[in-house]
């Protein structure tokens, strides 16, 4: 870079720069014209293969985004599981309801249990305790087998 005084139009104390920026290469070739051997051009179909797999189709994954966050919806599961495990009966979409099926077919597994450490389980998902208490207790005459 270069300083210089501008003195056309009176005097100046600010200098002016003059800059030679280079192009922005980034991650592609300078010139893709001079890419002729196949080695450098394998090395460079690799890169595209590993940022391929961050937009890959969801194939096999089986949970249920509901359109949030991680924590937000397991607040959200927790939430209907134990709305639904005190009243019976809940008002709520179909997503959400297939959803929370497996969380509530393992808090009634866990209650028919009748462990300790099943009891501790359920109340570190069940937001209400006095609920967790009278699910176990009442899980075989409200559930059976």
């Amino acid at each position: 870079t270069q300083t210089q005084r501008s003195v056309s139009r009176g005097f100046s104390l600010r200098p002016q720069f003059s800059l030679s920026m280079r192009p922005f290469a980034g991650l592609t070739f300078r010139n893709p014209l001079q890419l002729r051997t196949e080695s450098e051009f394998s090395g460079f179909s690799g890169f595209i293969q590993n940022v391929s797999k961050w937009f890959a189709m969801r194939h096999g994954c089986r949970v249920p985004k509901l359109n949030r966050p991680p924590d937000q919806r397991r607040a959200l599961l927790r939430g209907l599981t134990t709305q639904l495990l005190r009243h019976g009966r809940i008002k709520t979409t179909r997503a959400r309801a297939s959803a929370i099926r497996k969380h509530i077919d393992k808090m009634i597994t866990l209650a028919k249990g009748g462990k300790l450490h099943q009891r501790r389980q359920a109340l570190g998902f069940i937001y209400d305790k006095q609920l967790v208490h009278a699910l176990f207790a009442e899980v075989q005459e409200r559930y059976g087998e």
